[in-house]
């Protein structure tokens, strides 16, 4: 027998968004969260999928 297991709620942080239905709508409408990084000119890879506003 497999032990229950239940959820209690979701909490994300995401460059989709930093809640989970603004997430879920950015996967759902397909967009993109791939950026031009400034921060990353030089290097061979320029791009990041950043947070925005998001401060830790």
């Amino acid at each position: 027998m497999n032990p229950a297991i239940v959820i209690t709620g979701t909490g994300l942080v995401t460059p989709g968004g930093t809640d989970t239905d603004t997430t879920w709508d950015s996967v759902c409408a397909g967009k993109s969260a791939a950026r031009r990084d400034p921060e990353l000119d030089g290097p061979p890879v320029h791009l990041s999928c950043r947070v925005p506003g998001f401060d830790p």
